[in-house]
């Protein structure tokens, strides 16, 4: 039974960005070769290989999301359709609080970018576009940063489950 779910995606403005980007590239790839201006067999081999990688970093782009779910026993995170997933038994929690993403932005440094699964003083953060989160730290003494944009209905889910 799902007590909670969230899937987060980037920015629209950035995805928007890129997928024109990605346009404009292909676009001036075409251009070139149209235009005959590059003739050598390696470089227009080379061309069409960026142009098909710049295709797949754009699908991906526009697919990535940090899916939250909580059920009964557990709460799992990972970015789809990365193969990484996170799962917890939430009796292997031991305390969840709420946190601030700028309280973990000047903890590591990082002046940010939009995705992220990364290092920090107290373990590993997963998130999206600087969210605000909560932090998770298990009986082992691992601790998860997970942003969310629902961060009241996340930490009451959890503090739900813990409480039966």
């Amino acid at each position: 039974m799902v007590l909670f779910e969230e899937s987060q995606k980037l920015n629209p403005v950035i995805t928007g960005l890129m997928v024109v980007m990605s346009i404009f590239f292909l676009l001036f790839i075409l251009l070139l070769l149209l235009l005959r201006l590059i003739q050598n067999p390696f470089s227009i081999a080379v061309l069409l290989v960026l142009s098909g990688l710049n295709v797949v970093l754009t699908v991906c782009i526009l697919l990535i999301r940090l899916k939250t779910i909580i059920t009964r026993d557990t709460i799992e995170f990972a970015y789809f359709p990365i193969p990484n997933r996170k799962r917890l038994s939430l009796s292997s929690i031991e305390s969840v609080r709420k946190r601030g993403f700028p309280e973990l932005h000047q903890t590591h440094g990082n002046e940010g970018s939009t995705i992220r699964l990364q290092r920090y003083d107290g373990g590993t953060a997963w998130y999206m576009d600087k969210t605000d989160g909560i932090e998770i730290v298990t009986n082992d003494g691992r601790g998860y940063f997970l942003g969310s944009h629902k961060v009241e209905e996340l930490l009451a889910a959890i503090q739900f489950t813990k409480g039966r």
